[in-house]
């Protein structure tokens, strides 16, 4: 391991919009020692999901370098349950998340989370770090190949 970087937050962030949203605090720069080097980012993530009636509800999570997605989720309900019945209900969970990419330069680069709502109907909500009450986390490793 040639270098660690730690990076954490705990700043809320809510939505209720199915399109991607950058979670608040959750963006630094990295710069890679060599151009050769295996880059592996982790996340750890405090999320909760609401929803004020029956149905589905999930969402997705997603590491970006310099704005594009790696290993993005090929939908919008990585995360995904069910509640039948017409009832509110809250979901609560720590999302961890583990990519890895080549450093390809040594140029700075932008890491940063973002995230994305699933419902399949109306009502649905997202928090990260509810009400700053929790702290989510970044972990970048550089890897000297």
């Amino acid at each position: 391991v040639v270098q660690t970087k730690f990076h954490s937050f705990s700043t809320q962030t809510t939505t209720t919009s199915t399109s991607d949203v950058d979670i608040t605090d959750s963006s630094f720069s990295f710069t890679s020692k060599f151009a050769s080097s295996l880059l592996v980012i982790r996340c750890d993530v405090a999320a909760k999901v609401s929803r004020s009636a029956s149905g589905g509800n999930g969402w997705s999570l997603h590491i970006a370098v310099d704005g594009t997605k790696i290993m993005p989720a090929g939908n919008r309900y990585e995360n995904y349950y069910e509640i039948s019945g017409g009832q509110a209900h809250l979901f609560y969970i720590r999302n961890s998340k583990e990519v890895s990419l080549n450093a390809s330069n040594t140029s700075a680069k932008t890491i940063k989370l973002i995230s994305n709502l699933y419902t399949d109907h109306s009502s649905g909500q997202l928090w990260i770090n509810d009400g700053g009450s929790y702290t989510s986390s970044i972990r970048v490793m550089e890897i000297a190949q």
